[in-house]
């Protein structure tokens, strides 16, 4: 059976319609996004994900589409990371998540 992350890499587009933002994009134009959203109700909450379009994954946060966040909406986004590939973008967003990425966000931001 596949990792987590790998079945999450496999599955998350899917799950809000990006894969078609995504295949209706030029190669050039389909790059990953790693953001971090500060919640507007609780502001020392974060979360990090990536996605194809950061607009759109906002809306669907605020919109409860998230388990993750649905408790501390409405969020903003506060950082927004492009990356050419989707191997950079998903290692940064690991990496973000771990306790040194936490703490090197926290420091940074």
């Amino acid at each position: 059976m596949p990792s987590f992350a790998t079945r999450r890499r496999l599955n998350f587009p899917w799950a809000f319609g990006l894969h078609r933002l995504a295949l209706s994009l030029p190669a050039e134009q389909a790059k990953r996004y790693v953001y971090i959203l500060r919640s507007n109700s609780c502001p020392w909450r974060h979360y990090v994900g990536v996605t194809l379009d950061p607009d759109r994954r906002l809306v669907a946060h605020n919109a409860g589409m998230s388990p993750h966040t649905l408790k501390y909406r409405p969020s903003s986004i506060i950082v927004v990371i492009r990356f050419e590939d989707d191997a950079r973008a998903f290692g940064f967003e690991k990496y973000l998540k771990s306790p040194s990425g936490r703490a090197f966000a926290k420091k940074h931001l």
